[in-house]
């Protein structure tokens, strides 16, 4: 277990119904069995903005609107598909 790695991975998503939510941004942190980071991974998800009007609603989303706005903002800058971050992210853990 000396070369062993811990993953830790964090999404943002629309909601959390994983059936219906979208990704929006994945963030991921590989570290040793003593948690020194070795490497870290993060990529917006470009999803349409039908589905982010759609998704975003609710007491949450209304609760946490600066959070909403900027992930927002962020999608509209957001530039890989939910199929390249994934590639990415591949690409990120076999390293």
């Amino acid at each position: 277990m000396k070369n062993a790695k811990i993953l830790w991975i964090d999404l943002e998503m629309t909601g959390l119904n994983p059936q219906k939510d979208r990704i929006l941004e994945v963030a991921a942190i590989a570290t040793d069995w003593d948690f020194n980071e070795i490497a870290t991974f993060e990529s917006a998800v470009k999803v349409d903005e039908k589905t982010l009007e759609s998704r975003m609603v609710g007491e949450f989303w209304d609760t946490f609107s600066e959070t909403r706005d900027a992930l927002k903002l962020q999608n509209s800058r957001a530039t890989k598909n939910s199929q390249e971050v994934e590639a990415d992210l591949i690409k990120f853990v076999e390293e």
